[in-house]
């Protein structure tokens, strides 16, 4: 049976239209290349509020400065292991090798008693090939899709006790950071866990949420139109 071959002409729109949702999704993959100046600009956590799952009050401040009273909940991304580079004589980073390394970044809500309810958890994009040039990573954005898709993050529901939520949080990253890392990092990397994780308040993102949306569904579709 003879096959029909479209011309470049149609292909590439939606070969580029795949390539812009993907590159637009990864970046709400968040950053795990860190520097000392990336994370002066985050809210710093301590471990045990990374221990509870429930933010000390001086945080929570923060969190909801400038917030009405009707304001509940505030949309956050937190990155819970953060791993330094251990200098050498007092050496630094030659520079290929980033100064701090946050390999999970979670989206979460955090509601005025301080409770952390993680929605999310992935391995941040800029440590995963493929990348655009040889710089430093940790795993393969085919291992993470692989894991997401077969062990998505389950977690109790919210009436349930925050500790279970937490720890089953917390056992969700480890497996995470295990399979799609190869237990990064190992005895033959130079990082030393933190005791503190980091965390940002969330800015609208509807923007890139819309977009998103309106890619999956032309290529779901394939509307013909003249662009």
């Amino acid at each position: 049976m003879p096959t029909t071959t479209l011309p470049p002409s149609e292909i590439m729109p939606f070969s580029l239209i795949r390539y812009w949702r993907t590159s637009l999704a990864d970046t709400a993959l968040g950053k795990g290349r860190l520097g000392s100046s990336d994370c002066d600009k985050l809210l710093e956590i301590n471990g045990g509020a990374l221990r509870e799952g429930a933010l000390e009050e001086n945080i929570i401040a923060k969190v909801f400065k400038n917030q009405g009273p009707k304001v509940q909940e505030m949309e956050v991304n937190i990155w819970p292991l953060i791993f330094a580079f251990q200098k050498k004589h007092g050496t630094a980073t030659s520079g290929k090798l980033p100064e701090y390394v946050a390999p999970i970044v979670s989206a979460a809500t955090i509601n005025r008693e301080g409770q952390i309810r993680p929605s999310k958890a992935v391995i941040a994009r800029d440590l995963l090939t493929p990348l655009s040039n040889d710089a430093f990573e940790i795993g393969d954005i085919k291992q993470l899709d692989d894991f997401l898709t077969t062990s998505p993050l389950a977690l109790p529901p919210e009436e349930s006790d925050h500790a279970q939520i937490w720890d089953n949080y917390k056992n969700y990253c480890k497996d995470l950071l295990s399979k799609v890392t190869d237990n990064w990092p190992d005895r033959t990397v130079d990082y030393l866990r933190c005791e503190h994780g980091l965390l940002e308040v969330v800015k609208n993102n509807a923007m890139s949420h819309h977009i998103i949306k309106l890619y999956d569904n032309i290529l779901e579709n394939s509307p013909v139109t003249p662009l």
